[in-house]
């Protein structure tokens, strides 16, 4: 009924709480759930952790990073069920949790919902914000202004909401990403030039203009650690985030908005950034933020030339 695709990369210290949770899952339901690991070359022991699982697990190996969307595609390829989900590798999920989901996809009225998200919990068990609107150059300036904080409507997520409901949304987190395998194959999976995040912003878009809905189940929880492997290399992290960030606004805006985002993110952003860290006491977080934007700028020529139009 279900194929569960988790993308892995040196998440050795995440993988064992996750891979016991699914397969306790699978244990509590009366469908059968596909596990696909997609290792992408890690160097840190995790493919020894997914080997122990034998059977229960079919393990993809991967001789290169592919990146987060690379892997996803790559993981679907061999999936069979109608359904798949994906998953971060610091998240834990139960068999009520999946029950759920395709409980929801499969009642009639639902024809029109192509990707489900649902509440996701913290170590202390809140509910973190995990949906999101389709992201517009104005949003991002605003979140460097500030402005966000003071008319959260103004951002890209969705602060101003408590996320205490089951209500469309534009987007949900790729975290927990459950879609029908048919319309992942009609949009030819996520696109691969998103080398992580904004993959799945980009896919629920796509989605959208099918006439597809994305939906946040609010009854329906998960544990999600946040930021898993990508925090052992911040500056990295980000460089990665504001490339996807820069590449998606070259598919869809057009020029006057990617002027604003192009010089939103590589003028303003890196002082909102430093002043941020600097006023919070975080002055030890400045080297990761040089990298990152180092990385970035250098990328430059790359982004700029990448053929990125639908």
């Amino acid at each position: 009924m279900i194929s569960v695709v988790v993308v892995n990369w040196n998440g050795q210290k995440m993988l064992p709480a996750l891979l016991t949770s699914l397969i306790e899952t699978r244990q509590g339901l009366p469908w059968e759930i596909e596990l696909i690991l997609v290792d992408n070359a890690s160097t840190d022991g995790s493919v020894e952790i997914i080997l122990k699982e034998g059977q229960a697990v079919q393990l993809v190996r991967s001789p290169t990073n592919l990146g987060f969307a690379g892997g996803c595609n790559l993981g679907a390829r061999r999936a069979t069920a109608p359904y798949l989900l994906f998953l971060n590798p610091d998240t834990q999920v139960s068999a009520r949790a999946l029950q759920g989901v395709v409980d929801f996809m499969e009642d009639a009225a639902q024809a029109t919902t192509g990707i489900v998200g649902i509440q996701l919990l913290d170590e202390q068990g809140q509910v973190t914000r995990s949906c999101a609107r389709f992201p517009r150059a104005s949003m991002f300036l605003a979140q460097n202004l500030g402005l966000d904080r003071l008319l959260p409507r103004l951002g890209h997520t969705m602060r101003e909401w408590a996320h205490d409901q089951t209500q469309e949304v534009d987007q949900v987190i790729g975290a927990f990403f459950l879609t029908r395998r048919e319309l992942f194959e009609r949009l030819g999976g996520f696109d691969e030039r998103f080398f992580v995040y904004f993959e799945e912003v980009d896919y629920a878009y796509r989605a959208h203009l099918l006439g597809l809905r994305s939906v946040y189940l609010s009854g329906v929880q998960a544990f999600h650690e946040g930021e898993g492997t990508t925090s052992q290399i911040k500056g990295r992290r980000l460089f990665y985030s504001l490339q996807s960030r820069l590449l998606y606004g070259r598919k869809y805006y057009g020029p006057g908005e990617n002027l604003l985002n192009f010089a939103n993110t590589l003028l303003l952003e890196p002082l909102s950034r430093a002043a941020f860290l600097l006023l919070s006491g975080r002055k030890g977080e400045l080297p990761e933020l040089r990298e990152g934007f180092g990385l970035l700028y250098r990328a430059l020529p790359s982004i700029l030339t990448r053929r990125m139009r639908p």
